[in-house]
């Protein structure tokens, strides 16, 4: 595996945080998105998931790398960062409850093409900006399309994303 001389310094200054699983602190302590996407890189290949030990996903986390296909967030987190997907090469992602807050241009410049969101209510218009080949919205919810996202409608989406008309967008009602 081939890590640039930057990431190499900042992991060396810095095993305690990987030794002890903070994560966060790493991540924080870095402010270039192609360091941060690469080191995210570096630590999945590894065999390290480190968003088993966060509770967001941050800035830039997946920038300009392939994501698993069908990622699935895990439970423990609650909110996805601005441009956590920006530039990432991601077919599909499953959003868990646990998520509550999705970042402006979270998936910007993404190859995101499915998304399923299992019953949180703060999807806005700029969440899913810059994801031009959005094809599928599912939304597993107790609640009405007009409470998610404080009246979102599929015109206003569309055309605050940019996406073609050919998006599916429907909702799964939970009884």
């Amino acid at each position: 595996m081939n890590i640039s001389g930057k990431l190499k310094k900042i992991l060396e200054e810095n095993k305690d945080l990987i030794n002890n699983n903070n994560f966060k602190k790493l991540y924080d302590k870095i402010s270039d998105p192609l360091l941060i996407g690469e080191l995210t890189y570096v630590l999945y290949t590894s065999g390290i998931n480190p968003l088993k030990y966060m509770n967001e996903i941050p800035f830039y986390f997946f920038y300009e790398i392939t994501v698993p296909d069908d990622f699935l967030i895990p439970e423990n987190i609650t909110e996805i960062l601005p441009e956590a997907f920006t530039n990432a090469r991601i077919d599909s992602i499953y959003i868990p409850k646990s998520v509550s807050i999705i970042g402006r241009n979270a998936f910007f410049g993404s190859d995101l093409r499915s998304i399923s969101i299992d019953e949180f209510t703060n999807l806005s218009f700029n969440s899913l900006d810059g994801t031009r080949w959005l094809k599928t919205i599912a939304i597993r919810s107790k609640k009405a399309w007009a409470e998610i996202g404080g009246g979102l409608t599929k015109s206003a989406f569309l055309d605050s994303v940019g996406a073609s008309s050919e998006v599916k967008i429907w909702i799964e009602r939970e009884t």
